[in-house]
C-alpha cells in the first residue's frame, strides 16, 4: 500500500458497539502504543481508560464544543490551498517559493 492509498482509503468510524474490552487487551494495546517514536525520545504518554458511558458522552460533548469555539473561522468555512514549492539550498537551509 502506498501513502496515497493509506490516507485516502482510511475509514472514519463514528459508531461503536457497546461490547466491553477486557483489561488484558487494553493493556496490550497501551503497551504497543508506547513503542511509537516520540520527539527527542521524550515519550510523553498519558492514557485514560473510560468505561462509564455517561462520562464518555460528556467528554465527547465537551470536546466537540471546545473544538468549535477554538477552531479558526477559516478552518470550517473553506479550504485554503498553499501553492508553494520547497527548494533545498544546502543541508541546513531550505527556501520556499510560492505562486501568486
Amino acid at each position: 500500500m502506498n501513502v496515497d492509498e493509506a490516507i485516502s482509503g482510511r475509514p472514519s468510524v463514528r459508531e461503536y458497539t457497546t461490547q466491553g474490552i477486557d483489561e488484558h487487551t487494553i493493556r496490550h494495546l497501551i503497551n504497543a502504543a508506547i513503542l511509537a517514536p516520540s520527539a527527542v525520545n521524550q515519550q510523553p504518554w498519558t492514557f485514560t481508560v473510560v468505561r462509564d458511558q455517561g462520562l464518555l458522552d460528556r467528554i465527547s460533548r465537551d470536546a466537540k464544543a471546545h473544538m468549535l469555539v477554538t477552531m479558526p473561522e477559516r478552518a470550517h468555512n473553506r479550504t485554503i490551498f498553499d501553492h508553494c514549492s520547497m527548494t533545498r539550498i544546502s543541508k541546513f537551509s531550505t527556501t520556499r517559493r510560492c505562486l501568486s
